[in-house]
């Protein structure tokens, strides 16, 4: 059975995926070039005309959840880029939709394993740019995110939906803060892919999440993706949205510092995506106003409370099996359709000699019950 890694919150028993987003591969990063921009080039603004806060998280979505039944698919690469999307339709056309994530983490998967039986292993973020960039995505009503379907092949018609919703370009951001504050200050959220300890567990009820201790370092990193969509001076951290649900952090985002997302130690890589070739969305989601810290309340680790742990997964098994019955019971329709046809004659035979008995049968009983209501 396969296993995978759960961030368990001790004090209400509930658990989160991890390991959805896999670090690049050397091959991966040699190929990356021809599938995303570097965002400097863009760069319009210096670090002097930045504002002190920059929050975007009013042309969001909201928040959903990778698998609000029992947490176990590592889907949070197709969560990033699916909520950069939605942000993105909404800055343009001023309308809400949501899109397919398991469309998108589909197609990432294929790109990834290059097989159409997929398993759930999470996947880089390249491979989810490129099938953004070749198979788009389709509204979440043509593929919706059934959780027992979560390696199944779209529909035709959500392919060809999705042919009309395919990203323009990707835009590689530097691990560098003043960097990505532009990218943020232009109207641009981008993904991340971070590695997350034991420790990030705390946020769950104050949105804070603490740099990662001399404990932490001690353990086995593990890699999930989020959407940065904003910054703050005064706290000194980013506003960061996840993919677990609105019950978690504050309405499903979190706080992470600086020095935490911009340390190549713990953040691998970043990206942002565009719908149309548009350098800046302006200024609307500027702040000069920046006196909350977001980071003052945060509570303090205690170990006992969360931590990260190993569970084996019996439903992608179960999910296997049930393909491979499907394929078998395919397999055998011919053959059992044969001996329905061949054993018809006799049945029917069957079903008249007994006709004039049960005829009789009916007709007694009627009487009876004449007998019976008179």
């Amino acid at each position: 059975m396969p296993e995978h890694a759960f961030l368990v919150d001790k004090t209400t028993g509930k658990k989160y995926r991890l390991d959805g987003y896999l670090p690049p591969t050397s091959s991966a990063a040699a190929s990356i070039a021809g599938i995303a921009k570097p965002f400097a080039p863009l760069i319009l603004y210096s670090a002097e005309q930045l504002p002190p806060k920059v929050d975007l998280r009013k042309d969001m979505t909201e928040v959903e959840n990778q698998d609000p039944k029992a947490q176990k698919i590592g889907s949070c690469t197709a969560h990033g880029f699916a909520g950069a999307y939605e942000y993105l339709n909404k800055r343009a056309h001023n309308t809400e939709i949501r899109v397919s994530r398991f469309f998108i983490y589909f197609n990432s998967r294929v790109v990834e394993q290059k097989t159409e039986k997929v398993a759930d292993k999470g996947c880089q973020l390249v491979s989810v740019i490129t099938a953004l960039t070749e198979d788009g995505t389709c509204l979440e009503s043509f593929w919706p995110y059934v959780t027992e379907r979560h390696n199944d092949k779209p529909t035709e018609e959500a392919y060809e939906q999705a042919s009309h919703h395919k990203i323009a370009d990707a835009l590689q951001v530097n691990i560098n803060l003043t960097e990505m504050k532009t990218c943020l200050a232009q109207g641009l959220p981008f993904v991340i892919g971070l590695y997350i300890y034991d420790s990030f567990g705390s946020a769950g009820a104050s949105g804070v999440v603490p740099m990662p201790s001399q404990t932490d370092l001690a353990g086995e990193p593990h890699g999930h993706a989020l959407l940065v969509c904003g910054y703050s001076e005064e706290s000194q951290a980013f506003i960061v949205r996840n993919s677990w649900g609105q019950e978690w952090g504050e309405k499903g985002y979190c706080y992470i510092p600086y020095d935490y997302v911009t340390s190549r130690t713990y953040c691998h890589e970043a990206y942002a995506i565009r719908k149309v070739e548009n350098d800046d969305f302006g200024r609307d989601n500027w702040s000069l106003d920046d006196s909350e810290n977001y980071l003052k309340n945060a509570p303090e680790y205690n170990p006992d409370d969360h931590g990260i742990e190993r569970f084996q997964i019996e439903e992608e098994e179960a999910s296997a099996n049930f393909r491979q019955f499907m394929e078998e019971t395919q397999e055998d329709m011919p053959e059992q359709m044969r001996e329905m046809q061949e054993d018809m004659p006799e049945q029917m035979q069957e079903m008249q000699e007994d006709m004039p008995e049960q005829m009789q049968e009916m007709q007694e009983g009627s009487v009876f019950s004449y007998h019976l209501t008179c």
